[in-house]
């Protein structure tokens, strides 16, 4: 139930914008990270509690063990 706040590739910048559960910036970029920090999240605490919640619920609905081998199950054909 945490909020994500990460320097990440493309995929992964995707996923948290589809859950928004967070923030992210492409990665190796440690400016744009120390921005985002300082001009998004620590102005906005409150919604830093509800992005933690959204992941929570993402991640149920979406990462369970037993959701992914369901996908698994699914991709392979059993």
């Amino acid at each position: 139930g945490r909020p994500v706040l990460a320097m990440i590739g493309q995929g992964g910048a995707d996923i948290i914008a589809e859950a928004d559960c967070g923030y992210s910036v492409p990665a190796e970029d440690a400016e744009a990270f120390a921005k985002l920090i300082h001009d998004v999240v620590l102005p906005n605490k409150e919604d830093l509690e509800k992005k933690g919640s959204r992941g929570r619920e993402y991640f149920l609905q979406h990462f369970t063990k037993e959701h992914c081998i369901d996908n698994l199950c699914e991709i392979i054909g059993k």
